[in-house]
C-alpha cells in the first residue's frame, strides 16, 4: 500500500469511529470492511476503519456472457424466512442483532446514551425540569404513542434506547425509529424521529403530531392553499376497455420482477379504494381475484405479500361477486388463515406484523357475515378447524381481539347448524 493510502486510512479511523457510535456501537466494535480491488493498479480501495476490524476483499464486478444482472429477480435473492421477517429489509443500517433485541422493563435506574454528534433534521428537545428522570419520559412516551391510531409501535428497546413504528394502509406503508437520547450539554432530553423505510407523508405527519404535544405552536403557521383540480371530462369508457386498461396490472402481478410484483399490489390498493362499477364486471372481478391470488403466493418478499393482503381486504368490500370468490379461493383462504394467527416469536417484531393480521381478522369477519355456512365447511377441508381456533384464542392485540370475537361468534351459529 503506498504512503498515501496509509494517510488516508488513517485520517478516516476518527470518522469511522464517530459513525460506529452514531447509533450507540462501542468505539472498539468489530467492522467489516468491504472494498474493491482496483481495476486499474493492485492497491486497495479501503474506506478506513478502526485498527483490527476485519477486511473482506471482494473481486472486481465482472459481467457474465455480456448480460445485464436483475438484481431484483427472484434469483438474486433467497427465499425469506417468514413473513415477519420483511422488518429486516426494511431496517436500513440496521443489523438483525439490532432489530431483534428483547425489550427489557425499563426502572428508575434506566439511563440514556449521550446525544449522537449526528442528529437528522426530525428531533427536538424535551426539558428535564418537566420529567426528573429518564424513566418518567419513557414512561409517559410509552403511554402516548398507542394514542396514535394509524401507527404500531415496538415496546421500548433499553439497548438502542429506541421505539420502532410502522404506519401502513391500503398502498401507504413508513417505518420510522423513535430514538431517545440524553443531552450532556443541556441537560435535556433529546426525542428523535427517523424514517428507515417507506413514504415520508405519515411520517412527517407525525413527527409534527409528536412534537406538538411536547412544544405547543405558540405562532400559528400559515395554512397553505389548496389545489382543488375538478373531474376531466371525458367519454364513458366500455367494460372491454376498462379492461384492457388493466392489463398492464395484472401482466405486473405476474412478473418476475420483484419491484413490479410490489408496485401492482399498491396499485391494487388504490383500484379497490376507488370503488368504480366496472369492477363488478366478471371478467374484471376474475382477472382481479386471480392477481391477487398470485401475489399472495409471494413467500420471497414480504412486501409483496402485505400489500396483497392490503389490496385484498378493500377487494372484498366493492362488490358481493369478491367475497364469493375469496371464500371459493383455497388459496386466499389459507394465507389469511395462517396469517391472523402467525404471532412473531419477539415481542419486538409484534409491530410490523399486527395491521396485517388485524386485516386478515377484518376479512375473516366479512365474509363470515357475508355466507359463513360456505366459509366453514372450506375451512373445515382446509384446517383443523379446533386446532387453529387454539391458535386464534392467543391472540392479545385489542383490536384483533374484537375482530375474533365477532368472527368466533359467527362460527359457531355455523357448526351449530352443522351438527
Amino acid at each position: 500500500m503506498s504512503e498515501d493510502s496509509k494517510q488516508t486510512t488513517n485520517s478516516n479511523e476518527d470518522s469511522f469511529t464517530n459513525l460506529l457510535k452514531f447509533r450507540g456501537a462501542p468505539p472498539s466494535a468489530s467492522a467489516e470492511i468491504y472494498a474493491h480491488e482496483s481495476r486499474k493498479s493492485n492497491e486497495l480501495l479501503s474506506l478506513g476503519g478502526p485498527k483490527g476490524a476485519s477486511v473482506s476483499v471482494l473481486p472486481p464486478p465482472q459481467s457474465i456472457s455480456g448480460e445485464r444482472i436483475d438484481f431484483f429477480s427472484r434469483s438474486a435473492f433467497p427465499p425469506a424466512a417468514s413473513f415477519a421477517s420483511g422488518f429486516k429489509h426494511s431496517q436500513i443500517g440496521s443489523s438483525k442483532e439490532t432489530v431483534e433485541k428483547k425489550p427489557t422493563i425499563p426502572d428508575e435506574s434506566l439511563e440514556l446514551p449521550n446525544r449522537p454528534q449526528l442528529v437528522v433534521r426530525t428531533h427536538f428537545e424535551v426539558q428535564r425540569a418537566l420529567y426528573e428522570t429518564p424513566f418518567k419520559l419513557v414512561t409517559f412516551v410509552s403511554k402516548l404513542l398507542p394514542t396514535f391510531d394509524s401507527i404500531d409501535f415496538s415496546d421500548f428497546i433499553i439497548e438502542d434506547s429506541v421505539w420502532h413504528g410502522k404506519h401502513i394502509h391500503g398502498a401507504t406503508c413508513s417505518y420510522f425509529d423513535l430514538f431517545l437520547y440524553s443531552d450532556r450539554k443541556s441537560g435535556n432530553y433529546i426525542l428523535e424521529v427517523n424514517k428507515t423505510k417507506g413514504d415520508s407523508k405519515p411520517f412527517v405527519q407525525f413527527f409534527k403530531s409528536l412534537k406538538a404535544l411536547f412544544i405547543p405552536e405558540t405562532v400559528p403557521q400559515k395554512q397553505q392553499p389548496l389545489l382543488n383540480f375538478g373531474t376531466l371530462s371525458c367519454s364513458p369508457i366500455t367494460d372491454e376497455e376498462y379492461l384492457q386498461g388493466l392489463q398492464p396490472i395484472f401482466r405486473m402481478a405476474f412478473a418476475q420482477n420483484y419491484e413490479a410484483r410490489v408496485e401492482a399490489a399498491k396499485m391494487l390498493c388504490d383500484l379497490f379504494h376507488q370503488k368504480q362499477t366496472q369492477l363488478q364486471v366478471p371478467e374484471v372481478v376474475a382477472a382481479c381475484v386471480k392477481s391477487v391470488e398470485k401475489l399472495l403466493d409471494d413467500g420471497e418478499f414480504p412486501d409483496v405479500r402485505q400489500f396483497a393482503i392490503m389490496a385484498l381486504s378493500s377487494m372484498i368490500d366493492v362488490v358481493d361477486e369478491y367475497k364469493t370468490a375469496a371464500i371459493q379461493s383455497d388459496r386466499i383462504l389459507s394465507v389469511v388463515m395462517k396469517t391472523v394467527v402467525d404471532q412473531p416469536k419477539l415481542p419486538t417484531m409484534n409491530f410490523d406484523t399486527i395491521q396485517i393480521r388485524r386485516e386478515c381478522g377484518k376479512v375473516l369477519g366479512s365474509l363470515a357475515l357475508y355466507n359463513v355456512n360456505e366459509l366453514t365447511s372450506r375451512i373445515i377441508k382446509l384446517v383443523d378447524l379446533n386446532g387453529w381456533k387454539s391458535e386464534l384464542e392467543k391472540v392479545e392485540d385489542k383490536k384483533l381481539i374484537l375482530q375474533r370475537d365477532r368472527f368466533l361468534s359467527e362460527l359457531r351459529k355455523a357448526e351449530a347448524s352443522f351438527a
